[in-house]
């Protein structure tokens, strides 16, 4: 199944923030034949630009 890790730890965001990554990041993607669906499916998963303020 499809996994990511963010400085090895498991990583369920779909999105990479700009200043983690030009602090220096490790990115391990664990690709598979079939979709992860149970991955970046969390309320807090997707940018911010698809959140809803309330």
């Amino acid at each position: 199944m499809a996994d990511v890790r963010f400085n090895g730890k498991e990583y369920t965001k779909n999105w990479f923030s700009h200043r983690e990554l030009m602090q220096g990041a490790i990115i391990d993607i664990d690709i598979a034949a079939q979709p992860n669906k149970q991955r970046g499916v969390r309320t807090e998963d997707p940018p911010y630009s698809f959140s809803v303020r309330k």
